[in-house]
């Protein structure tokens, strides 16, 4: 692969093919020992009018010589007529001289070993003879096993050097290829990548830099998107990322902090970090990490919102959008809020965006778009990057969000005052030998969600939807002693639960628990008592009454009967039928909802509802007050 080309405005005057050295950019600790490598590869590189040069690698259709797949030379040498091509008369390493300078108030030079060219090859032990005082290593090497060096199209190491590292921090280290020669080249088909190149190169400088690491240090703060409240106990956690170009890099183990609680400085600290000694001039990641304390910031009333939404009843910003995304496909659609409810019913722990973190909380750097939300919002970027890490950084600041927490309530108190009973009935709307049908009616307003637990026996309690057509999703998980249900629609309910509860006549009592309407947690517990079947045919008042729009008109059968539920005015004439067919013992319930049988309002007044079922027959009064 050729490298990147710089081209200067002057013309190559010549094209040079031979070695190039190398030696990599890197930094060390103090007080510790590095094998530092020296590689070399055969390279082309134009030699510039201007006195610059640059280097290319050979590339092409490979060739085989001595067993090795090497590559056909390239010519860059043609913006010029008078460009000259030089070859070098050599092109198998037989025996080479290496001669390094170093600073030796700042690294001590100990040991050379050989690299994979010099074990593959097959050389003898190496020459080497160190010089700490004057900071200079000579080492020297020969073999009768030559081997070709236009194989060599990648840096690939000679040799290493080993040296224990004395200097301070961000001190440079002075170390310099000075000279190399392989066989009896002329050094000028040696590339030395220099820019102070003069024409001879015999006094250039190897490519690598070298320095004595320097530590560094990341502070920040980790808020809750949608309110700014801090966030304790966050794990945030500065990953090394090898370079790929480093050698031989050090081991640098992941570093971890926690986001502060307590509130001991000057002002509230809560939820700031602060990593000290971090060895710059590496690459890193730094991402934060936290899982639990959602803190029923997760609701079946978040699963609403995105119902919501999707109609363009509400607007979300970009903290809700990254919070509805929870399938993680950088959308917001109708699958979320299913997967909200079934995350809520205990069907899996983690969404599928953060299943692979074993986490449901996301962290991200900034806002990930310019402020309107909606369609204009981007994934949000999760970590910082240092590529490297040059220097110190404060205002390294996380934003958090809990996945589904969509309404953005995480850490704000949901408890209701009142008790569940003071808030929810218990009725008792059909019932036969078997089983009876209970509903819950709930006097709290504009409701958007329910979620509630059924404790008993599981096995004998069956959820059915209240109304077909309501618009409304539930989900249910049951297990051997309770029945977890979560309900979401995008319209409000304001009288009843969307779903009725059928329990087995021979089950013990069943309770409803831990009910949250929206995200009010509602205390206490709510009794379902088995309910007898009725002893004798009974029309019950309606109620409300007044009413406006709509009554609810209930009813008892002793048996399974025929029966016929009509309004009519007070004239007598037929205005509405409510029930028709034939009904199982038990007690039933029908709604009224003030039209006629064209579905046509009917005016205010007093009306007459009539109940036949076999031979029992009885009116009742309710007025419209409109």
């Amino acid at each position: 692969m050729m490298s990147a080309v710089v081209f200067f405005a002057a013309d190559a005057n010549a094209t040079m093919e031979g070695v190039r050295v190398s030696t990599p950019d890197t930094c060390w600790y103090s007080g510790n020992f590095i094998n530092l490598p020296v590689s070399i590869e055969w390279t082309s590189w134009s030699i510039y009018n201007d006195c610059g040069a640059e280097y290319f690698v050979p590339e092409g259709k490979p060739y085989y010589h001595d067993d090795w797949v090497c590559y056909p030379r390239i010519y860059p040498c043609t913006q010029s007529k008078s460009c000259t091509w030089y070859t070098s008369p050599d092109e198998e390493l037989c025996s080479f001289e290496l001669t390094m300078t170093f600073n030796p108030h700042i690294m001590q030079a100990v040991t050379v070993t050989s690299a994979k060219l010099l074990d593959d090859w097959h050389f003898p032990e190496l020459y080497f003879e160190i010089n700490n005082n004057s900071g200079t290593i000579t080492i020297a090497g020969a073999s009768a096993n030559c081997h070709g060096l236009t194989c060599i199209t990648d840096p690939t190491e000679l040799l290493y050097v080993g040296f224990l590292i004395t200097g301070s921090a961000g001190q440079w280290t002075g170390l310099r290829v000075k000279d190399f020669t392989y066989n009896e080249v002329d050094p000028m088909y040696i590339y030395w990548h220099n820019q102070d190149y003069t024409g001879g190169l015999t006094d250039a400088r190897s490519i690598g830099e070298f320095l004595v690491c320097q530590f560094q240090f990341l502070s920040g703060w980790v808020n809750y998107c949608s309110n700014g409240l801090p966030v304790c106990d966050a794990k945030v956690i500065l990953t090394n990322v090898p370079d790929p170009g480093v050698v031989d890099p050090p081991d640098i183990p992941p570093e971890t902090v926690l986001t502060r609680c307590e509130n001991d400085c000057d002002f509230d600290c809560r939820g700031s970090y602060i990593m000290t000694d971090i060895t710059d001039n590496y690459d890193y990641t730094l991402c934060a990490w936290k899982d639990n304390e959602y803190m029923d910031a997760i609701s079946a009333f978040d699963a609403s919102l995105i119902l919501r939404y999707l109609v363009n009843q509400v607007y979300f910003n970009c903290c809700q959008m990254v919070a509805a995304d929870v399938s993680g496909n950088n959308d917001v659609s109708g699958y979320d809020a299913s997967l909200i409810l079934k995350y809520l019913v205990g069907e899996f722990q983690y969404f599928p965006k953060k299943r692979s973190d074993n986490t449901n909380w996301i962290f991200f750097l900034e806002e990930c778009c310019d402020g309107y939300g909606g369609s204009n919002c981007l994934p949000p970027i999760e970590c910082y990057e240092y590529d490297p890490l040059t220097h110190s950084y404060t205002n390294q600041d996380f934003q958090a969000v809990v996945l589904g927490d969509v309404s953005g309530n995480w850490s704000i108190p949901k408890l209701r005052p009142m008790d569940v009973n003071d808030i929810c009935q218990v009725k008792a709307v059909a019932s036969d030998r078997n089983s009876t049908v209970y509903e819950i009616t709930a006097d709290f307003g504009d409701a958007y969600a329910y979620q509630f637990e059924l404790r008993g026996s599981a096995e004998m309690i069956q959820i059915q939807p209240a109304d077909e057509n309501s618009g409304w999703y539930y989900q249910v998980n049951q297990n051997s002693d309770r029945v977890l249900v979560a309900a979401a629609g995008a319209t409000p309910n304001h009288k009843s639960l969307p779903v009725r509860i059928v329990v087995d006549n021979n089950a013990p009592d069943v309770n409803l628990e831990n009910l949250i309407i929206n995200e009010s947690r509602i205390p206490g517990s709510l009794a379902l008592k088995s309910a007898a079947l009725p002893t004798q045919y009974e029309l019950s008042n309606n109620y409300p009454n007044p009413f406006n729009p709509e009554t609810h008109i209930s009813f008892s059968l002793p048996a399974k009967s025929e029966v016929t539920l009509s309004v009519y005015n007070v004239l007598g004439q037929h205005v509405k039928a409510l029930a028709s067919g034939a009904f199982e013992a038990g007690t039933h319930e029908v709604v009224w909802d003030g039209t006629n049988d064209s579905g046509e309002n009917v005016t205010s007044g007093i009306y007459l509802y009539r109940l036949e079922a076999g031979d029992y027959l009885e009116t009742k009064k309710m007025v419209l007050l409109k």
